[in-house]
């Protein structure tokens, strides 16, 4: 799994679909692992996603980007994408899911962001990440 980027700093131009005045956001751990990230709006302190990178639960998870997705990140080479998903904490840890349907994709080389909806793709919104 390659390292994440954290820090202040990325950059979602359209907004989260729901949010859109949320724009600026901070990726922060939450473990030592790299595993498990808090994902928070600098527009809205309320606002904050638990996200993880796929490899945690989906190791084979690779979404295809469509034309549009890349040239709005700007994107040079699949390198450049770092890829999460967004986690739904449930009342047990059975009850939890990942949006596999729309990952956060960030360049890491110039810190735009967007939450990609990978449309035609039939992957699931809610998917389990424990049996």
């Amino acid at each position: 799994m390659s390292a994440v980027m954290t820090g202040p700093g990325l950059q979602f131009a359209s907004g989260l679909p729901g949010f859109p005045g949320a724009h600026r956001f901070a990726l922060e751990p939450l473990d030592e692992l790299g595993s498990l990230y808090d994902l928070h709006c600098l527009d809205d302190p309320v606002l904050r996603l638990l996200v993880v990178p796929p490899a945690v639960f989906f190791p084979d998870y690779a979404p295809e980007l469509d034309d549009e997705s890349v040239s709005l990140l700007d994107l040079r080479s699949a390198e450049e994408a770092q890829v999460l998903l967004v986690l739904t904490v449930g009342d047990t840890p059975a009850d939890s899911t990942a949006n596999l349907l729309a990952p956060v994709v960030i360049n890491t080389r110039t810190g735009s962001a967007a939450q990609v909806i990978l449309t035609g793709s039939g992957l699931p919104i809610r998917a389990r990440i424990a049996p």
